[in-house]
């Protein structure tokens, strides 16, 4: 995963194991907390990134993020949480950031089907 630009932005890459393509980079709200990174995929399961992590679901999917704040990779480990409901942890994730609360709050107007996927980093 990459992190986009800007503090409430970051951008998901990975390479898609099946076609070994290119990373494709779509933009979605900050989701740091700690080790934690968030995010809420708009269209659920049709999501490109949601069916690489699935695809690999075994062998526990590795992802990197780089933050544009300071350009630093990190690794980490992706989880589809179905569990959780992606509502509610947008309003967890936007209660003290004003700018984050606008991003999830702009994309929220476009989701279908959203579902949470956990990034554990370190």
């Amino acid at each position: 995963m990459v992190a986009g630009s800007g503090t409430a932005w970051r951008r998901p890459a990975r390479n898609d194991r099946a076609t070994h393509r290119q990373p494709h980079r779509t933009p979605i709200c900050s989701g740091l907390e700690g080790t934690t990174f968030w995010l809420i995929a708009q269209h659920g399961r049709r999501t490109d990134y949601v069916r690489n992590i699935e695809r690999n679901i075994e062998s526990a999917p590795r992802v990197r993020v780089r933050f544009s704040a300071g350009g630093r990779w990190m690794t980490g480990t992706a989880h589809i949480v179905d569990r959780d409901d992606p509502g509610e942890r947008r309003r967890e994730l936007g209660r003290d950031n004003g700018r984050r609360r606008l991003c999830l709050s702009a994309s929220h107007v476009m989701s279908t089907n959203p579902l949470t996927v956990r990034i554990d980093l370190g």
